[in-house]
C-alpha cells in the first residue's frame, strides 16, 4: 500500500494538475458557473437550495420571483442533457444541506448521479 505521505502527495498533484491549485487551496477554489461538471461545496450547497425551494419559494420570495431570481441557474443545469436534476437523501454526506445531495439521472435514465464538489473528486476516484 501506499503511505498517508504518499497519498498527500499524490492527491496534490492531481489537484494541481486537475485545477491548478494544491489540496490545501482547495476552499478558496470557485469554478466558474459555466462549467457544469466542476463544482465547489459552496456552489453545491446553494444548487440544494434552489432545487429544494423552486417550487415553494425561499428567502422572503414566492415561488415565481424565486424562479426568476434563479433563471439562468436553471438555464445552465438543464443543458447539462435534461437528464432530471434532482435532490437525493445521503446520511453519510457531511455538510450543514441535511445530508442532502445534488443529482441527475444517468442518460438512459437508470441511476441517480450525485454531483460531487471538486474536493472530494480525488477520493471518490480512489474509493472505485
Amino acid at each position: 500500500g501506499m503511505t498517508e505521505e504518499l497519498i498527500a502527495q499524490h492527491r496534490d498533484d492531481f489537484y494541481k494538475r486537475m485545477i491548478g491549485l494544491s489540496y490545501n487551496e482547495i476552499d478558496s477554489f470557485e469554478p466558474s458557473v459555466k462549467n457544469l461538471h466542476i463544482k465547489s461545496l459552496s456552489q453545491l450547497k446553494e444548487s440544494v437550495h434552489i432545487v429544494r425551494h423552486w417550487l415553494s419559494g425561499a428567502d422572503g420570495l414566492e415561488a415565481t420571483e424565486f424562479r426568476a431570481k434563479h433563471k439562468s441557474w436553471y438555464s445552465k443545469l438543464k443543458s447539462v442533457d435534461g437528464t432530471g436534476i434532482h435532490l437525493r437523501n445521503m446520511d453519510s454526506i457531511e455538510g450543514d444541506t441535511g445530508g442532502t445531495v445534488l443529482c441527475r439521472h444517468s442518460k438512459d435514465g437508470e441511476r441517480s448521479i450525485v454531483y460531487l464538489d471538486v474536493g472530494r473528486v480525488y477520493d471518490a476516484i480512489f474509493e472505485i
